[in-house]
């Protein structure tokens, strides 16, 4: 069984730490003041962030960045801010008020910080990106993922910025 234990820090952010199997001790993942994050609701009507969701990512992070990360390199990544794909459009009523519209309109954005550093913790590479893509509801092959436009965002990042090696 995995454990997870998701610490509220006093700066006002999220940190996760995998305590257990599973975990990566190749990234760490952290949200710097998710509570004001342009928009990780569940719904029309909250007004925090959906820990869920969070958790997700650092989850979908953990799985792939691995791959990618020199053995005992580690990659940090620090989202300030995220826009969910879609929105709530405030005109729909009743059952419709909490479905999150999905069109081009309303891309995905990812801001974050990254710093990529050696066993011996010295920089390698670090930078702040803002990922968005305004054709996102065209990629092929994405799987029904509630976060599968934000996943396909990070996903190309980390293909992008750490190349795997040719062998």
């Amino acid at each position: 069984m995995r454990i997870r234990l998701l610490t509220f820090l006093a700066l006002g952010g999220w940190t996760a730490t995998a305590f257990a199997a599973g975990g990566s001790p190749h990234v760490d993942v952290k949200f710097a003041a998710p509570e004001k994050f342009t928009d990780v609701r569940h719904d029309s009507t909250s007004t925090g962030y959906d820990a869920g969701y969070l958790s997700e990512l650092v989850t979908f992070l953990e799985r792939q960045a691995p791959a990618r990360v020199a053995p005992n390199g580690r990659l940090t990544i620090t989202f300030t801010d995220i826009d969910l794909a879609g929105e709530f459009e405030p005109w729909h009523e009743g059952r419709w008020a909490d479905v999150r519209i999905v069109k081009t309109l309303y891309p995905a954005r990812l801001h974050f910080r990254f710093v990529l550093t050696d066993p011996s913790g010295a920089v390698i590479r670090s930078g702040e990106r803002e990922l968005s893509d305004l054709s996102f509801t065209r990629l092929p092959g994405l799987a029904p993922d509630r976060l599968r436009f934000e996943k396909g965002l990070l996903d190309d990042w980390l293909s992008q910025e750490f190349p795997k090696p040719r062998t």
